[in-house]
């Protein structure tokens, strides 16, 4: 993890709040939170900047770590960022492999809460806090196997 705390990232690199997508809001099912990132600075750059400088934490990563992250090797690579070659791992799929009696799908604040893991549930659905927040879910599910 190249020197840094897991999960524990100075900046919120996104995809999604690039500068071309600033236009486009998501409120009808989530809060639109994407100006609320709480455990670093955000800066805002365009896609192909945001997507150079995710290839390159990419290529340093031992692994990666989602959470429902069935649709993100496409949405990557559909941004020119690839994955190929590092091993992925999914806290929905690993806690519904380790949990068997819980609901077929667990959503992040779900996780969060059934393993009680603290959060603000104010700032859910902002890339960079979700990723936090999974990646304390996912530290929390290999210290419970």
């Amino acid at each position: 993890m190249h020197g840094r705390q897991p999960g524990r990232l100075s900046a919120n690199v996104s995809l999604q709040s690039s500068k071309e997508n600033l236009k486009y809001v998501n409120r009808d099912y989530v809060p639109d939170n994407r100006d609320r990132f709480e455990f670093g600075t955000s800066r805002r750059m365009s896609l192909r900047k945001a997507a150079a400088k995710i290839q390159k934490h990419i290529k340093e990563a031992d692994f990666l770590v989602t959470h429902s992250g069935a649709y993100d090797k496409e949405f990557l690579a559909s941004c020119g960022v690839s994955v190929s070659g590092k091993r992925m791992f999914d806290t929905q799929i690993l806690a519904m492999a380790w949990l068997p009696d819980g609901p077929l799908l667990y959503s992040l604040k779900r996780l969060l809460v059934d393993w009680e893991i603290p959060f603000d549930e104010d700032i859910l659905h902002n890339g960079g806090n979700d990723a936090y927040y999974t990646m304390d879910a996912f530290l929390a599910l290999q210290i419970s196997k």
